[in-house]
């Protein structure tokens, strides 16, 4: 390339200078679930990744009835300046034969960790546990009170 203004008289035009190459192409992106578990190089290929580490469990007596407790999932709710820990509580029968594969009831409670919950807390959180709904179960639809024809609910 050649600046494009005219040359002054007895002047050859001069070059403009060469636009610096890139060293080498860009890398694909880092998917974010690696960077949150710490250990990237397994999601990149370099290395196999180690296999999760198994969650711990617990065990809870109710009324007579022993129950394993596990953390299923874990969150974060409330507002962005301040957000709240939430972790998932499956509650499981202990040693119940021929019953569906995981856990019977559930619920969301506060905290980061099961180990961090007495034996009174989780009493709690069982008290206040939801049964699990079926996985075969179809989701209710969003609005699903709100008619076709209109929101006012006059069909």
């Amino acid at each position: 390339m050649t600046d494009d203004r005219p040359p002054e008289e007895g002047q050859a035009p001069t070059p403009l200078p060469a636009r610096p190459q890139p060293a080498a192409p860009p890398q694909a992106p880092t998917p974010v679930r690696s960077l949150v578990g710490g250990d990237d190089a397994g999601a990149r290929g370099d290395e196999a990744a180690p296999p999760p580490a198994p969650e711990p469990e617990r065990s809870l007596e109710v009324d007579g009835t022993t129950w394993t407790v596990r953390a299923t999932g874990r969150g974060r709710g409330g507002p962005r300046e301040a957000p709240v820990p939430l972790l998932h509580l499956g509650f499981s029968r202990a040693g119940a034969e021929g019953a569906p594969p995981g856990p019977a009831l559930e619920a969301l409670v506060v905290g980061r960790r099961l180990e961090d919950f007495s034996e009174a807390s989780l009493e709690e959180a069982f008290r206040v546990a939801r049964p699990r709904p079926p996985a075969d179960a179809v989701p209710k639809p969003f609005f699903a009170e709100i008619t076709s024809k209109g929101n006012r609910g006059d069909g």
